[in-house]
């Protein structure tokens, strides 16, 4: 038997609101990325960008010129071993290794300097 004082508990409370489903359409196969091949991989993408010219007699050169993460993966190889596929590796993933790559080159000059 529920006493007065638990009936009034149980109509103060409101039932939860609920929403309706949403299908998110995502890939539900699983893509194997060797990601060590994939930050090398951008690297030398990175490196093979056009070096300006030495500036004047005393060899100070000029600040690399911008590139777009667009270009970068516009210029990323075919023939990539980091995946199956290059439709395998997401400009996602993409990004993160060339965020990883770029503070662990920071962090060697760091320590060589």
């Amino acid at each position: 038997m529920l006493s007065d004082a638990e009936d009034t508990t149980n109509s103060l409370i409101s039932q939860p609101r609920q929403v309706n489903k949403i299908e998110v359409q995502y890939d539900k196969a699983s893509k194997q990325v060797d990601v060590q091949v994939l930050k090398e991989t951008l690297w030398d993408c990175l490196q093979e960008s056009p070096q300006p010219p030495i500036q004047d007699e005393e060899h100070q050169q000029e600040p690399l010129e911008n590139r777009s993460f667009k270009e970068l993966l516009a210029t990323f190889p075919d023939d990539c071993k980091a995946a199956g596929t290059t439709k395998d590796i997401s400009p996602h993933l993409c990004f993160i290794c060339l965020l990883h790559t770029i503070s662990d080159s920071l962090a060697l000059k760091t320590w060589t300097t």
